[in-house]
């Protein structure tokens, strides 16, 4: 902005009362600054829509993350029950292994006898 040397007067604006009024002398100098404070409420609406944007994101990405960790714990429970249930299996395999063995030399004994 220039610097100007023109005395402003600045009043309160009653329709919003937040919100001033430039009386300026020089109307080049006044639109500049609106300009600039046009262009500065832009950037900050835009820095607040991608701080947004970026909090979604953000929070997406540790939903994600939650979610594969539970995939994984799932399939680590499920190969865990998936090995016990293998070791069941061969446990009773050989029970019946010696069973049938058990079986075949009381067989054998009495035929020998």
């Amino acid at each position: 902005m220039r610097a100007s040397n023109i005395e402003r007067e600045v009043s309160a604006n009653p329709q919003n009362p937040g919100r001033i009024v430039l009386k300026s002398k020089d109307l080049s100098d006044a639109k500049e600054q609106a300009k600039s404070t046009n262009n500065y409420v832009s950037s900050l609406y835009a820095r607040t829509q991608l701080d947004k944007r970026i909090d979604h994101a953000k929070e997406a990405a540790i939903l994600r993350l939650i979610q594969h960790k539970r995939e994984i714990e799932l399939m680590i429970h499920q190969e865990e029950k998936a090995k016990k249930r293998k070791q069941s299996l061969f446990l009773c395999t050989q029970l019946e292994h010696l069973r049938l063995q058990g079986q075949y030399y009381k067989m054998a004994g009495m035929l020998m006898e």
